[in-house]
């Protein structure tokens, strides 16, 4: 929650993973607003339906191979 309120996120936040990662889904599983997405996973609708968006590192490289 520190983190997030920190980076100023929203109230609705999309996290965005490579891959499944255990402690992060762990970490943010009960906080109310937080979503996370998988970059194999991710749509266009969970995007605009976020305030915040949060992308890990390798998320953004896989992302950028796959869409540009």
């Amino acid at each position: 929650v520190k983190m997030l309120a920190a980076v100023g996120a929203g109230k609705k936040v999309l996290v965005v993973l490579n891959e499944k990662d255990e402690k992060v889904v762990g970490s943010f599983a009960n906080i109310p607003g937080v979503k996370i997405a998988y970059t194999n996973t991710l749509n266009v609708y969970d995007i605009l339906n976020c305030n915040s968006f949060i992308v890990a590192k390798a998320a953004v490289e896989t992302i950028q191979e796959v869409y540009a």
